[in-house]
């Protein structure tokens, strides 16, 4: 197993956790194994994620980036990344023994039917719960599980509904990743920056609905103004100019900002409540686990598979506008001292979604 070569195909159009977890693991095995590996990929997943290329470049020996030009404007530019992305792999077809990719390998479905082939599910928007899936992408998906060797969930939930939209798939190839993972901070909570700051990052996008959370705020802000909070929301997205719009039409500029941030450990750090507000599942979400592990009061949409990580033993649940407004002033008004120990129990469960585990787990995957 140590002498294969595995190639990972990162064909994203944003920047979520899957490419983070990915080149966590690569790192992992470059330390641990005698693994090689070959990367297809974009010029956006390289310019977003220069940090990672600089560490593979100094062990290129066993490391090899293959990439085209990306631009996502329209769709003769899709077609064209797709074409490209599959001339590199039959370009280096006999080089990699094993192919990995998430949802995106629909772009090159064939690959599945002649080379070894394990499928990541990490997105649960991909099943069309909005309409979003049409008959021709059905087709594809159908004949990249089919041919698939292994295909990995992320969660329980993504694991359901595919299993009820394509019923030929059965349980022997089929499993589901045990825990997702972060760069666990070694901080206790007594070292922490800790401010009056509640924050939400993530995809500015309808199915994390970042709006909620502005609308609770604008529910509460002279509340949230006598009790010197201020409100982060870290990250890009179509619904970024309707957030500003609102911020500004309710004159909530004093508390909420909006901005991006690569330095996801410090902001996180400061935060004294995370709000995670997902439409179909909050498990396992990187900036969820990111601000358990730094202590953070966890608020979530209650969900499918959001028990995994926040349960009323270590955050709060909602499942309104109003219920969440209810959770943001409870936890407002208590004594930090009262809030001590969900944070720390919040830490612990963060602290079990670790490299290690993931990585032991995939390379019973690939063997």
């Amino acid at each position: 197993m140590n002498k294969k070569t595995i190639g990972f195909f990162l064909h994203g159009t944003g920047f979520g956790g899957y490419e983070t977890r990915m080149f966590n693991l690569i790192k992992w095995l470059l330390e641990n194994t005698e693994i090689k590996i070959i990367i297809f990929t974009n010029q956006l997943v390289l310019d977003h994620y220069k940090d990672r290329f600089s560490f593979l470049k100094r062990i290129k020996s066993r490391v090899e980036v293959n990439y085209c030009i990306a631009n996502f404007d329209n769709s003769i530019s899709k077609i064209f990344n797709a074409i490209k992305l599959n001339y590199l792999l039959l370009k280096k077809f006999n080089s990699f023994d094993v192919l990995i990719g998430a949802e995106y390998l629909k772009n090159a479905p064939w690959i599945s039917k002649f080379k070894k082939t394990i499928i990541n599910i990490v997105h649960p928007n991909f099943l069309g719960q909005e309409s979003s899936i049409n008959i021709i992408e059905k087709l594809i998906y159908r004949y990249l599980f089919k041919n698939a060797n292994k295909i990995d969930f992320l969660n329980p939930y993504i694991y359901k509904k595919v299993f009820e939209k394509f019923n030929f798939l059965t349980k022997e190839y089929c499993s589901i990743t045990p825990c997702s993972f972060i760069n666990h901070s070694r901080k206790k909570l007594e070292d922490m920056n800790k401010k009056n700051r509640i924050m939400w990052m993530g995809s500015f996008e309808e199915q994390k609905q970042p709006m909620l959370l502005l609308k609770a705020v604008n529910e509460i802000s002279n509340f949230l103004i006598k009790k010197e909070y201020k409100v982060k929301f870290y990250g890009k997205g179509p619904l970024e100019n309707k957030m500003r719009s609102f911020i500004k039409k309710n004159n909530l500029d004093e508390i909420v900002t909006i901005s991006f941030t690569k330095n996801t450990h410090k902001v996180i750090e400061e935060a004294s409540i995370f709000v995670s507000s997902q439409k179909y599942t909050n498990y396992p979400s990187q900036v969820l686990l990111e601000a358990m592990d730094n202590y953070c009061i966890p608020i979530a949409t209650d969900v499918p598979d959001t028990e995994l990580l926040v349960t009323e033993k270590n955050g709060f649940l909602f499942n309104s506008l109003d219920e969440l407004t209810e959770n943001l002033t409870k936890i407002v008004e208590k004594d930090e001292s009262k809030l001590k120990e969900l944070r720390i129990k919040s830490h612990d469960i963060a602290a079990n979604h670790n490299l290690d585990r993931y990585a032991n787990h995939f390379i019973k995957l690939i063997s």
